[in-house]
């Protein structure tokens, strides 16, 4: 058992490795997939993925084309909790962190792995294509980790929310007298969220929330000067 990170594979045996480590990948998340409804951390309650749409988004975000056939939030019906569309269920949060952005994140490394082995068998005349498991280990935490680390931090600094807790539900303004309520939906939101879209997302919504505070406090005040100059007019003229 253990690995030799001196030891060299030919293509076949770095293609196997990268398929067997890919295939228990793809295994861990089917399950969660599937046993997501008596997994924790699914305050919605949403059931497990059938079968074969499990299937289909395993090799789907383990070969990285992503495309995805469930509804993450799922159809809120009984608020707090949520029920699931019909044939399209929701991601309860074990599967969004664990199965699809744990698949998302080592189908990156295999990417990165791979693309070395090819420049390596160009060079080296498909001899020596290096260690698949150290390519893959390197990969992960001298790349992939620290970019996430950092990305971490800066999400936190943007006030990325991220929480486990299940959907809110708020009276809105006009509950007061309709009694209407909504549900915030929230989760895991901070790692799901890619870094130039999150950014400019804030920015602008930052930009507009700060413009809305001023403009309100710009009416007050007019509003307040408005009324002190009534009260002294009315004053003055109760005077005479």
């Amino acid at each position: 058992m253990g690995v030799d990170p001196a030891r060299g594979m030919s293509w076949k045996e770095y293609f196997l490795a990268a398929v067997i480590v890919n295939i228990f990948q793809m295994a861990i998340a089917f399950t969660i997939f599937s046993l997501q409804g008596v997994l924790p951390l699914n305050p919605q309650g949403f059931p497990g993925l059938s079968w074969d749409l499990a299937f289909m988004q395993v090799v789907s975000f383990a070969t990285n084309t992503n495309l995805q056939h469930y509804n993450g939030e799922g159809n809120c019906i009984q608020l707090p909790n949520c029920s699931n569309l019909t044939g399209v269920p929701g991601l309860s949060y074990l599967s969004q962190m664990m199965a699809v952005q744990f698949l998302q994140f080592t189908s990156a490394a295999t990417g990165i792995s791979v693309a070395i082995a090819m420049i390596r068998g160009f060079i080296a005349h498909s001899k020596g294509m290096g260690n698949f498991y150290v390519d893959f280990t390197r990969s992960l935490t001298r790349i992939l980790l620290p970019l996430c680390f950092v990305a971490s931090l800066v999400f936190v600094g943007l006030g990325v929310p991220q929480t486990l807790t299940g959907y809110q539900v708020v009276t809105t303004v006009e509950g007061a007298t309709t009694r209407a309520t909504q549900a915030i939906l929230v989760g895991p939101v901070l790692p799901k969220q890619s870094w130039w879209a999150q950014s400019l997302r804030l920015s602008v919504s930052c930009s507009w929330a700060q413009m809305g505070e001023v403009t309100l406090a710009r009416t007050q005040l007019i509003h307040s000067k408005t009324r002190i100059l009534h009260l002294t007019s009315s004053r003055s003229s109760s005077c005479y």
